[in-house]
């Protein structure tokens, strides 16, 4: 799959999809980075990492991630599973996860893959009526390394997969990322399929989410970033 970088229409990206959707019955794969997940929008989380970034420059999202993968990262296991349960305590589903919930109950997204700690989707999901495992699975690739392939289940329930696990059950990645991936080439064979397919890239930072965009395939259908 080519990343040459241009400008999206949107209305033509949504023409596309609802064509898919009404004509074929395909859905568009969504892949959701580091930014539109909780931490880049909690302020208990900026507020502690600025603490720790050199106040001559401004800090920004990317350098909080350099600072966890650091040799002399000031965050053991511990303090960083309850920085980011402190950062997550208080961040709740927003008007623009609702509006996603909507589209996915609607038909337009499967599978939808997340680099997120948070179940923001989840709960969203679960706010407009839907029940987890009757109509949304969670696949977590941490706790299920040597998964060979996503099971799918019926073809009314969507399937929502944390790539570097989920702090709910305290085995989210933030540092390792690379080698978890080149590791589990298993993951990278799996990614790699679905990210063939018609697939949409919402919140991607370049330096959160690299460990992911490595898997993206050298040739596919339409991919909008």
């Amino acid at each position: 799959m080519a990343m040459e970088r241009t400008l999206i229409d949107i209305r033509q990206m949504a023409r596309q999809m609802l064509l898919l959707r009404k004509a074929q019955g395909l859905k568009t794969a969504l892949v959701l980075g580091s930014r539109a997940g909780g931490l880049a929008r909690s302020s208990v989380f900026s507020q502690t990492m600025h603490a720790f970034i050199d106040t001559s420059v401004q800090a920004t999202f990317s350098q909080y991630y350099h600072l966890f993968n650091r040799s002399d990262t000031p965050f053991g296991a511990m303090e960083l599973q309850a920085l980011l349960r402190a950062s997550l305590a208080h961040v709740s589903p927003d008007e623009a996860d609702r509006c996603l919930a909507t589209l996915i109950m609607q038909g337009y997204f499967d599978p939808i893959i997340t680099t997120n700690a948070d179940t923001l989707l989840e709960q969203a999901l679960s706010d407009a009526g839907w029940h987890d495992a009757h109509d949304f699975q969670v696949v977590n690739l941490v706790a299920e390394p040597e998964i060979q392939q996503i099971p799918t289940g019926s073809r009314s329930t969507v399937t929502l997969i944390k790539v570097f696990g989920e702090l709910r059950v305290r085995n989210y990645l933030l540092t390792g990322r690379y080698s978890y991936i080149n590791v589990h080439q298993n993951l990278t064979h799996i990614l790699r399929g679905i990210l063939r397919q018609n697939c949409l890239f919402v919140g991607i930072d370049d330096t959160w989410d690299a460990a992911l965009l490595q898997a993206l395939p050298a040739q596919g259908e339409s991919c909008w970033i």
